[in-house]
């Protein structure tokens, strides 16, 4: 096919398999293509959705466009459709069960090989039915256990060998913290508010060590906390087995006054290697209600744990703590780092009901999944980070529209000019201007969307080149409604401290808008969350229908106005009072005001009253 025959036509070729099989596809770049017999050249070129995406590790059909460069002949592929491969989804991840998922383009049976070691797909389920959309069911399985998953089609199409853990009978409980002020008005439901460590991360972190059994796995770029390593070094005294991988580059002192001596550092920076910039631990492993793996942005230093900014996230899972355990001993006991490492790890898991992704950098092309993250947002974004240098990530948030709202901090843009550009225009962006480095790096989409999927994405990763193809980072990517509002709470705390004006120019009203008026105390509302109809009270009295107030409050004739706005402030709904009918109130058998709201899409709101005296009445609540 590689000749002057099929020149500038749509050529395709099966069951081929790409020499170089790790990593992903770059830009501008030839990669050759091998039937057995033959090696011939594919080139990715700049424009290609290809860029990115993961190069196949089995066997493929690859479609493209048959080109002459010099005296050689080039496949170009025109996009990531012209690239058959099976990609391996598990669409149900439970504790003895996995339903693993994938597409094709023609029609063709259903086989998948399984076991716990990748060089033992000992079990075979098969199904004959002629699809595109492939789906088989695997039952009988353990607990936080790793199994390796194979499919195959036609006897043609053959996936890569993938990793998937089923789900732990850990707690699955996720925490989040952060070393500076937070939003907490903003808390959704109530009893979410995000927690503020004031000075005392490292003496969290050091409790958590200090409950420690059997193991501590620590891997981090610096470190030179006392509070933490006294802790470590205690946890090495009574007989807990504590390793450390660290980065060269680590404060020496420090490093030598970590007692163990299962330590080791990561290679020296290269052209080849950037940093051991990981910030993970992984704590009693093997224990299922104990296991625990904390990581975030935050390195294990004096500054970076109670002056820079900075989140944590602590998982209480058996089977993120294994996953996690796979990336440190590949370092710890393969001595293997950066691009040396391979794409072992399962990436998503579910974690006390909850769906919750990871990468590792650079093997698993953690940029794309930003991109990917990016993309589902629907209703609004927020970035807070300390390097951001890449375009192709700068772009998807500049693209999502007038529809969705954006808002991001960084700590410094003077050396990614285009991207400053792509997003300034919004008016949006901000450099942070406080005390103390600005050291965060997560993604928030949907937090005030609940029906849209909330996610947080977290770890040590920038958005650099360096971190996506030459340093070893850890990402989480979060769907949880509660998480994603933490972090919403502290990116608005940070963003009005560097003079940001919350909302502007993108809603007609604000929630500052919404709130403002002479005075202001919390109404009461119930049911909440609410259905079809919603009632109000003020200091536990009655407020009967807006004629005659009977409460301390609104204790006056005349009317009020009543407004409903969503949580970004913008107005939904306005009404007479004597458009609202009362309704019996279940816990005093009296009569209140009554509103309908089964008109109203799944989401938070905010319900105001406002008197003639200009007197405010809010509450918040939750339409289902």
């Amino acid at each position: 096919g590689f000749s002057e025959l099929y020149e500038s036509r749509l050529v395709q070729f099966n069951s081929v398999n790409f020499t170089v099989n790790t990593g992903s596809f770059n830009g501008s770049t030839n990669y050759n293509i091998n039937d057995g017999i033959t090696s011939k050249q594919v080139r990715i070129n700049t424009s290609s959705n290809l860029i990115g995406e993961k190069i196949p590790c089995a066997s493929v059909s690859i479609v493209g466009i048959m080109s002459q460069f010099a005296a050689n002949y080039q496949l170009l592929p025109r996009d990531i459709d012209d690239l058959e491969t099976i990609t391996l989804k598990a669409s149900t991840i439970e504790t003895n069960l996995l339903t693993i998922n994938y597409k094709t383009n023609t029609l063709g049976d259903t086989k998948i090989e399984y076991g716990t070691s990748p060089n033992a797909l000992t079990n075979t389920l098969t199904d004959p039915t002629q699809t595109t959309n492939h789906t088989l069911t695997i039952p009988n399985l353990l607990p936080a256990t790793i199994y390796y998953v194979k499919a195959t089609t036609n006897n043609i199409l053959v996936s890569c060998v993938q990793s998937f853990i089923t789900k732990s009978t850990s707690s699955g409980s996720i925490k989040a913290f952060f070393n500076h002020a937070v939003e907490t008005a903003l808390a959704q439901p109530a009893n979410n508010q995000a927690i503020y460590l004031n000075q005392l991360v490292d003496d969290t972190l050091a409790a958590y060590i200090g409950r420690a059994t059997q193991t501590i796995d620590v891997a981090i770029y610096n470190l030179n906390n006392v509070n933490v390593i006294n802790a470590l070094n205690a946890a090495t005294n009574r007989g807990v087995l504590v390793r450390l991988v660290a980065d060269a580059g680590v404060n020496a002192a420090a490093y030598a006054s970590v007692m163990t001596t299962n330590k080791k550092l990561g290679p020296p920076p290269s052209l080849a290697y950037g940093i051991m910039h990981n910030k993970f631990l992984i704590i009693d492993a093997s224990l299922s209600q104990k296991a625990t793996v904390w990581t975030g942005a935050t390195n294990l230093t004096d500054d970076q744990l109670n002056i820079d900014k900075n989140n944590v996230v602590v998982f209480q899972d058996q089977s993120l703590a294994k996953v996690y355990t796979i990336e440190f001993e590949e370092m710890f006991i393969e001595n293997k780092f950066g691009s040396q490492k391979s794409d072992n790890t399962p990436h998503e898991l579910n974690i006390g009901g909850k769906r919750v992704e990871n990468y590792f950098s650079p093997t698993d092309a953690v940029n794309t999944r930003i991109k990917q993250t990016i993309e589902t947002a629907n209703y609004d974004l927020y970035y807070a980070l300390l390097s951001f240098t890449r375009a192709d990530l700068a772009f998807p948030i500049a693209d999502l529209g007038r529809s969705v709202f954006r808002a991001g901090i960084v700590n410094d843009t003077s050396n990614s000019t285009a991207v400053f550009n792509a997003l300034r225009r919004n008016d949006t962006l901000f450099i942070d201007n406080q005390t103390g480095f600005f050291h965060h790096k997560f993604l928030v989409v949907d937090a005030n969307k609940p029906d849209s999927d909330p996610t947080t994405l977290t770890g040590s990763h920038n958005w650099s080149a360096n971190a996506n193809t030459r340093s070893d980072e850890n990402t989480v990517v979060i769907h949880d409604a509660n998480i994603a509002n933490q972090f919403y709470q502290a990116f608005v705390k940070m963003y009005k401290n560097n003079g940001g004006v919350f909302l502007k120019n993108y809603l007609p009203i604000g929630i500052e808008q919404f709130f403002s008026g002479n005075g202001f105390q919390t109404l009461a509302i119930y049911p909440n969350p609410a259905t079809n109809v919603i009632g109000f009270e003020v200091n536990s009295s009655l407020f009967l229908r807006g004629d005659v107030a009977r409460t301390e409050g609104l204790e006056r004739q005349g009317k009020v106005n009543v407004e409903i706005a969503d949580i970004l402030g913008r107005k939904i709904l306005g009404i007479e009072p004597a458009q609202m009918p009362s309704s019996p109130n279940p816990s005093t058998g009296g009569e209140f005001p009554s509103l309908d709201v089964s008109g109203l899409d799944s989401g938070i709101y905010f319900l105001k009253i406002t008197n003639q005296k200009n007197e405010t009445f809010v509450g918040k609540f939750i339409k289902e």
